[in-house]
């Protein structure tokens, strides 16, 4: 008789699943690290997949570590409570209308499917839904695009080294790069590949639809313990420089409360003045694109501190003032 199976250990159960579908052999103890439990529990855990749920569970000697025999075997769960119902059915709404473009067709194809595993807990209609949530596309992709993603998405499971023609926008130059994938990041609309460069022996980002092309390479790399959050630490919309700089602006009272109702910096203090204007603090790496967004708010903020912004704003909206007095001068003549 199938043992009851409590809801907090599917999780887990799932992450085994995975893990042993993979083929690399994990040991009980390589299992018990990674899911912050004892190998005693995993073995449980190995029991219940195999004795219980018919999983095909083996033990390689020579490699000393587990995995399944068919590959093809898959795990779901019996049956959705109503709030899984409810994220499933939500989830394969957003799979439709909100995914990424580079990921929307294989998201929608593989939610489609996983839908069809309950036809009586969640519906496949969705027009009931389109008056109720909906979002605009703030990005659209080619078709090469889309095969460098995937391409990238490859290399960094298989940890295979790339070789790329990029567009560096800092340099308005196209160089050609050998680099090891690590992580794909979407900020603000665009796509960013982390990876180690070899020309520049560190790690880089890069835009997506910089790369001119790109190919995978048949060696391999020894991937490095990397942390995104360690790295992108200090940055602001995604710009990382190599000196972190305290920036305070002045907001006035008209753009004060926009300005409380986000978190903009994992870093930010933010002080309310008697005039109704706040002061927002921040821990920066790099200037530039600070100083892009200073500007987006005009005469509405002000540059306290450091010198080195200010004068970057000074110079920009100093160059912008001669632009439109020389227009005007045009118009005027």
């Amino acid at each position: 008789m199938r043992k009851n199976i409590e809801r907090h250990m599917w999780p887990r159960l799932y992450k085994i699943h995975h893990l042993l579908l993979k083929k690399r052999y994990p040991s009980r103890q390589e299992l018990a690290e990674r899911l912050e439990v004892s190998p005693r529990t995993i073995q449980r855990d190995l029991d219940l997949l195999r004795d219980e749920l018919g999983a095909p569970i083996e033990y390689d000697k020579m490699r000393g570590g587990y995995y399944y025999t068919n590959d093809q075997f898959s795990l779901i769960p019996l049956h959705l409570n109503v709030q899984e119902q409810l994220a499933l059915q939500l989830a394969y709404l957003f799979s439709k209308q909100i995914a990424d473009p580079l990921l929307q067709d294989m998201m929608y194809s593989a939610m489609e499917k996983i839908v069809y595993l309950f036809p009586n807990q969640v519906s496949m209609d969705l027009e009931e839904w389109d008056g109720i949530i909906s979002s605009a596309q703030d990005t659209f992709y080619n078709q090469q695009m889309r095969d460098h993603f995937l391409l990238i998405l490859n290399a960094i499971e298989k940890n295979q080294c790339l070789e790329m023609v990029y567009h560096s926008f800092s340099s308005q130059t196209v160089h050609n790069r050998r680099i090891d994938p690590y992580h794909l990041r979407k900020s603000r609309g665009t796509w960013y590949l982390i990876a180690y460069c070899h020309k520049r022996n560190s790690m880089r980002m890069f835009a997506l639809q910089r790369i001119h092309s790109l190919r995978i390479l048949d060696e391999t790399f020894e991937r490095q313990p990397f942390d995104i959050e360690d790295y992108m630490k200090g940055a602001f919309f995604e710009e990382r420089g190599d000196q972190v700089f305290e920036v305070v602006l002045r907001f006035s009272a008209k753009q004060a409360p926009y300005i409380k109702e986000r978190i903009w910096h994992s870093s930010q203090e933010l002080y309310e003045e008697t005039d109704g204007s706040v002061i927002l603090r921040l821990q920066v790496s790099g200037l530039d694109s600070i100083k892009r967004w200073v500007l987006s708010y005009g005469k509405e903020v002000e540059v306290i501190e450091p010198l080195q912004l200010k004068n970057a704003v000074f110079g920009e909206v100093n160059e912008l003032v001669k632009q439109y007095e020389k227009n005007l001068r045009k118009f005027s003549e």
